[in-house]
């Protein structure tokens, strides 16, 4: 977090890009849910419940408010990368992992820009963590809608729900043949125990 809140300007309102997604905040704000044609929403809607944390008539306020909320975002998404990297390496390489991400300085540096960058990449590692777990059909619907998240925050997310459905027909598929595989051997050894008492029930009829 200290690296973050000193990789940013907090005496400047945002501007660009930034500027529209803030505005279009207090549109949601005053029940304006418009979906304009080249940009998503998803950033927009979920950071404008904050805005009512601030009653302001300065915008630098409101910017700020916008630039704690995506550094918040940046760093939970450490804590999901240290999850995600557990589910492929041990302990030691996945704090590794974790601390190269946390001090990533571009990650840094947009995390108080209030651009989707951090949240549309909290939502894909949330999506793959829960997809990856598949104990149960609800983390697996948890999943799409992470990456439901992702895809209302920048259009390339539907890649990542392709990738969802691939990974789950897989899984689905894989499950599916380890069933017939566990039928086909529980048919042969009943098929084994059958024929061993066959001979028992003979030799104990020739005696």
């Amino acid at each position: 977090i200290i690296v973050k809140l000193y990789s940013t300007n907090f005496d400047l309102p945002i501007y660009s890009d930034n500027f529209d997604i803030a505005m279009r905040s207090f549109a949601h704000l005053s029940g304006n849910f418009d979906v304009s044609p080249n940009r998503n929403f998803g950033l927009s809607l979920l950071q404008s419940p904050f805005l009512l944390l601030v009653n302001s008539n300065n915008f630098l306020d409101y910017s700020n408010i916008i630039r704690l909320f995506g550094i918040g975002v940046s760093t939970t998404s450490i804590f999901v990368m240290y999850l995600l990297a557990r589910k492929f390496f041990n302990e030691k390489y996945s704090i590794i992992a974790a601390s190269l991400f946390a001090f990533s300085s571009q990650l840094n540096y947009s995390a108080g820009l209030g651009e989707t960058e951090s949240l549309f990449i909290l939502s894909l590692m949330c999506s793959l963590y829960f997809i990856l777990r598949q104990t149960n059909d609800r983390l697996i619907f948890l999943s799409f809608i992470f990456a439901g998240i992702a895809y209302t925050i920048r259009p390339m997310g539907m890649i990542m729900i392709i990738i969802l459905l691939i990974i789950y027909l897989i899984h689905k598929i894989l499950i599916s043949l380890l069933q017939i595989h566990l039928l086909q051997k529980s048919i042969f050894y009943y098929f084994l125990i059958l024929m061993r008492l066959k001979n028992i029930f003979l030799q104990l009829s020739i005696q």
